[in-house]
């Protein structure tokens, strides 16, 4: 396993973001549309790895695939985190159970709590959003450069602007 230890002396009130929890009293009104939860009150939520300059991705995450069944090894365990990026785990879990992976297990120990935050960087909940582009995108012709230079877009960041702007 990679060490990475939490930065020292930074001042966060906590790893698990408050939207991912849902008790915090100045959210937006229509947060809870955005985040997804189960009918026993698990939310759709990413968890931010801690990968280090130089550190092996698939090392990290199986550190924290060990770490998630040391801490759920029962059988009401929650779903099986799934990879969706570099560094993002996508996990289904309650605010009682988000607590208690940050903590490294019930009861925790300095240790088991060490050992999570070593591989956590924090946790944030997977938002559904709605993509505005559906429209827009074949009048700024971004379909036909996509076609022209052969680019999906997979594993690239590019973009077509469209100021809006008549010249005439």
């Amino acid at each position: 396993m990679t060490v990475v230890p939490p930065p020292a002396d930074r001042r966060r009130r906590s790893i698990i973001s408050p939207l991912a929890l849902g008790q915090d009293a100045n959210l937006p009104p229509n947060a809870s549309e955005m985040v997804l939860a189960d009918e026993q009150g698990r939310r759709l939520v990413l968890v931010e790895l801690r990968v280090a300059r130089g550190a092996d991705p698939a090392s990290v995450r199986r550190d924290f695939l060990a770490l998630f069944a040391d801490v759920f090894p029962g059988p009401d365990t929650p779903p099986e985190p799934t990879p969706v990026a570099r560094h993002y785990m996508r996990c289904v879990l309650s605010a009682d159970e988000m607590t208690r992976l940050v903590q490294g297990g019930e009861p925790p120990t300095t240790a088991s709590t060490e050992r999570a935050l070593q591989l956590i960087y924090r946790i944030l909940p997977d938002l559904v959003i709605h993509a505005h582009l559906d429209r827009s995108v074949t009048t700024i012709n971004a379909d036909a450069a996509a076609r022209t230079f052969g680019c999906s877009g997979a594993g690239m960041v590019w973009a077509v602007l469209d100021s809006g702007i008549d010249a005439t």
